[in-house]
């Protein structure tokens, strides 16, 4: 049996969302700024760790994209992406 440690919300938007992804154009998506930070005091919680991005929609994967990268930098060892529908 293996254990799993639970940990969430220590990435959340940045900006106050302007408009709807589903507004905007493929490449407007694919261009999109980082809309992500990291909480400080969680940073070192991330350190070597995997982690499970989880979004609902797959549209151009830039959500899962900007968060593995933030992620990354954190420290996490790996980052692994879930979604459910596409």
């Amino acid at each position: 049996m293996k254990v799993f440690n639970q940990l969430t919300a220590s990435v959340h938007d940045k900006e106050k969302k302007e408009s709807r992804q589903s507004e905007k154009n493929r490449l407007q998506r694919l261009n999109a700024d980082q809309p992500f930070e990291l909480i400080d005091h969680e940073s070192e919680l991330i350190r070597q760790k995997t982690i499970v991005v989880v979004d609902d929609v797959y549209t151009t994967g830039t959500t899962i994209r900007h968060a593995a990268a933030l992620l990354y930098r954190a420290g996490a060892r790996c980052v692994k992406g879930l979604t459910f529908a596409r």
